[in-house]
């Protein structure tokens, strides 16, 4: 169930409201991937559905595992496992359990790997496994990856315009504040808002946060992004000098470590802090006595005399707590999605080991296809 509808049913609804990647399917309907082996790790929700049974019906062999630990809709996870894809990390609630979810799909020794985060493709690094091609779809696994030598293609669809200028920088901000909503039951009209992180993620939970009237101040440690927020309007500062006016605090750099417990010393009572990023290890709050579960995704730290809640684990809260990107604009991202899931297995190997861009043109047609149902 989802939402109170047979998962099923809900799939079927995505299916009728998902042109852009019924677009990219109907072009690779008669496409072939027998024999096809893909180690898969990714964010799963019932919006992958009809993505990932498209290449299992035509043949591919699928090993699928969560990119982030709990960090998964478990009925979706168990529809793949009836339908012919093998799942990894069911129970992996820690990095080190997830870590070997990923070292076993590895050990099947798959051809390609679709990778979200850089975990899998660092663990096929280390093990020198024998990958023909790969791809990656997040500033933070981008980044990790840039401190590794990949002995095979990574594909880069992060920092195609279509998905970084539009999923990153439009939809993820939306989706936060939803679920956040949802959590807790706050309208953030009127509240201080800090935003850790300026890029095109952190600038989405910016704007759509001025936007519902709270008062937002981003922290940077980039000058040239910290002054473009304060061109834009927003209040600027170190954490430390701005912790003590905040309501909400929400980090949005994929880095692990930027929060922790000695950062909040001069925190507001009652502080509420959440994530927008991929790491849920981005904050750390071991150093602070967790006190009680409030309700589901909603915990209670005790700092000195001082509350200090924790939304959802620090994991990526509009997947935690919401029901992730809508369905009309996470079309978007599964069409892109489909299109280089094809790319890969049958141009991948044709790239140079390390990373490389996908091709300027790569999704234009799709994105003029949006600029045409956008217009009036």
């Amino acid at each position: 169930m989802l939402h109170g509808v047979p998962l099923q049913g809900f799939v079927d609804w995505v299916n009728l409201n998902t042109p852009l990647t019924n677009k990219v399917m109907d072009e690779l309907a008669k496409n072939k991937y027998d024999g096809i082996s893909v180690a898969y790790s990714s964010h799963l929700e019932p919006k992958m559905i009809p993505h990932l049974m498209f290449f299992a019906k035509r043949g591919m062999k699928i090993h699928f595992a969560p990119c982030v630990p709990g960090l998964f809709h478990s009925e979706t996870f168990d529809y793949l496992s009836q339908n012919g894809i093998k799942t990894y990390g069911a129970k992996a609630n820690t990095w080190d359990e997830l870590n070997q979810a990923c070292n076993e799909m590895l050990d099947t020794k798959p051809d390609f790997l679709f990778d979200i985060g850089g975990g899998l493709i660092t663990a096929a690094v280390q093990k020198k496994s024998k990958i023909k091609a790969a791809c990656e779809a997040t500033s933070t696994g981008i980044e990790n990856i840039k401190k590794l030598t990949p002995h095979f293609p990574v594909l880069n669809w992060n920092d195609i315009p279509y998905k970084n200028l539009m999923h990153n920088r439009y939809e993820v901000g939306s989706g936060i504040w939803y679920a956040f909503r949802s959590l807790t039951g706050f309208d953030i009209c009127r509240m201080n808002v800090g935003v850790i992180g300026f890029g095109l993620v952190g600038q989405s939970v910016a704007s759509i946060a001025k936007g519902l009237g709270a008062r937002v101040y981003v922290m940077d440690q980039q000058p040239v992004r910290e002054l473009s927020a304060a061109s834009e309007g927003y209040n600027v500062g170190s954490l430390e000098n701005v912790i003590s006016k905040l309501d909400i605090l929400m980090c949005a750099t994929g880095f692990q470590g930027v929060v922790s417990a000695q950062n909040l010393k001069n925190a507001r009572d009652g502080l509420m802090i959440a994530s927008a990023g991929h790491d849920n290890r981005e904050i750390d709050l071991s150093g602070l006595k967790k006190q009680t579960e409030i309700f589901t995704n909603l915990d209670q730290y005790q700092l000195g005399t001082k509350k200090i809640f924790l939304l959802a684990d620090g994991k990526l809260l509009n997947l935690a707590a919401g029901g992730g990107s809508a369905i009309n604009t996470f079309d978007l991202v599964t069409s892109l999605i489909t299109r280089v899931m094809d790319f890969m297995v049958s141009k991948g190997t044709d790239q140079k080991p390390g990373l490389n861009d996908l091709p300027p043109y790569f999704g234009e047609d799709l994105l003029k296809q949006s600029v045409q149902n956008a217009r009036i």
